[in-house]
C-alpha cells in the first residue's frame, strides 16, 4: 500500500494542468465489494459446521457542472446491498439495501498544480429495505421499508494525476439522517433521525474525471512594430 502511495504521488508530482475547467462535467464515484465467512462448529460430534457468508457491495457515482475553479453543483446517487446467509437447514437470511439520490454543491481550492482541498454539502432522499428470511419448509419472508432523507458534508483532499483525472482521499465527515418505517404486516410506523459525525472511522478513495470545458486563453499583447523615420533634410556632404 505504502508503495501504491508513493507511485501516485510520483504521477501527481508531474501533471501540468488543473484538472478542474471552468464549463467542464465532473465525474465522480467509487465502486466497493466486501466479502466475509464464518464457520461456526455445532459441538456435536459428527454434526456439520454452520457457515455464515456476508457480502456488501457499494455503488456511488455522481455528476456535475463545473461553473469555475472553485464551484460545481450536481447530481449523486449511492446504492449499497448486504447480505447474510446461513448453510444450516432452517436457518436465518438477512439482507438490506439503501438508496440514496439527490444534490450536491462542491467548493474546490487548489494548492498547486498537482493537489487541491474540497469540500461537499449533500441533501439526499433515501429509501431501503430490511428483509429476513427463515430457509427450509415453511420458510417465511419479512421485509421493513423506510423512506426519507439525508443533510451530509465531507472534506476531501485531491490529486491531479493526468491533465484530467484525480483521486480523492476523505476520511469521514457529518451526516443527519432522517428515516421513516413501515413494517410488514404491522399498521405500525417508526420515525428515527441519526447525527454521525465520523471523522477518522472511515477512509474512502474515490476517483473523479473531467470532460470538456476550456482553460482560460492568455491574452497575446502584440508589440508595436518599428518604423524607419527618413529626415528629407539630412544631406550627405563630402
Amino acid at each position: 500500500m505504502k508503495k501504491l502511495i508513493l507511485a501516485i504521488l510520483a504521477v501527481g508530482s508531474v501533471a501540468t494542468v488543473q484538472a478542474q475547467k471552468p464549463g467542464s462535467i465532473l465525474l465522480y464515484g467509487n465502486v466497493g465489494i466486501n466479502t466475509a465467512k464464518q464457520t461456526n462448529d455445532a459441538g456435536i460430534p459428527g454434526a456439520a459446521d454452520i457457515t455464515n457468508r456476508a457480502t456488501t457491495i457499494t455503488f456511488a457515482p455522481g455528476v456535475g457542472y463545473q461553473f469555475n475553479k472553485h464551484f460545481t453543483v450536481g447530481a449523486q446517487f449511492a446504492i449499497t446491498s448486504w447480505k447474510q446467509t446461513t448453510d444450516a437447514i432452517g436457518g436465518i437470511d438477512y439482507s438490506t439495501r439503501d438508496l440514496k439520490v439527490g444534490a450536491f454543491f462542491r467548493h474546490t481550492v487548489s494548492l498547486n498544480k498537482t493537489f487541491f482541498l474540497f469540500h461537499q454539502f449533500e441533501l439526499s432522499y433515501l429509501n431501503g429495505n430490511n428483509v429476513t428470511e427463515t430457509s427450509g419448509p415453511g420458510g417465511t419472508r419479512v421485509e421493513d421499508i423506510y423512506n426519507g432523507f439525508c443533510i451530509g458534508w465531507w472534506p476531501a483532499v485531491g490529486i491531479n494525476f493526468t491533465p484530467s483525472l484525480a483521486l480523492n482521499f476523505s476520511l469521514g465527515g457529518i451526516d443527519f439522517d432522517h428515516r421513516k418505517w413501515d413494517f410488514d404486516g404491522s399498521p405500525a410506523t417508526s420515525r428515527e433521525s441519526i447525527l454521525d459525525v465520523n471523522f477518522g472511522r472511515q477512509f474512502n478513495v474515490g476517483i473523479s474525471a473531467n470532460l470538456g470545458g476550456s482553460h482560460a486563453k492568455k491574452k497575446h499583447i502584440r508589440e508595436p512594430r518599428h518604423r524607419h523615420h527618413v529626415d528629407m533634410n539630412d544631406s550627405d556632404e563630402d
